[in-house]
Order: structure tokens, then sequence, then C-alpha cells
């Protein structure tokens, strides 16, 4: 469980890249979340190394 005074967590991914978060806590459930910005690219990106690579997709 993270703590909720936390606004930036750091994530080190299978492939070794540092992904740098910030983080918004909210009270109300969200079914879906948006990528936007440069986020959306990089996460588009390395989706699309991933399968050039034959990595497994986790989590779809």
């Amino acid at each position: 469980m993270l703590d909720t005074l936390l606004t930036i967590v750091n994530i080190i991914d299978d492939c070794g890249n540092i992904w740098v978060c910030e983080l918004t806590f909210a009270t109300i459930p969200y079914e879906h979340f948006k990528i936007g910005g440069r986020w959306k690219r990089e996460v588009e990106r390395e989706s699309g190394r991933r399968e050039e690579q034959g990595l497994e997709r986790r989590g779809t």
C-alpha cells in the first residue's frame, strides 16, 4: 500500500527503464484512467518495442 503523502514514485521495469511517476490520490473509485501527453507517447513506444522483441505483455 502506498503512503498517500507521497507525490512521486520511481519504478524500474523488467527491462531496466526508470519511470518517475507523479501520483494523484482520489476518493472516487475510477474504473478507467487516461494516459496523455509525454507519458502516452512513452507507453506506446515502450509497448511497440516490447512487441518487436517478442516480450509478453502483462495485465492486458
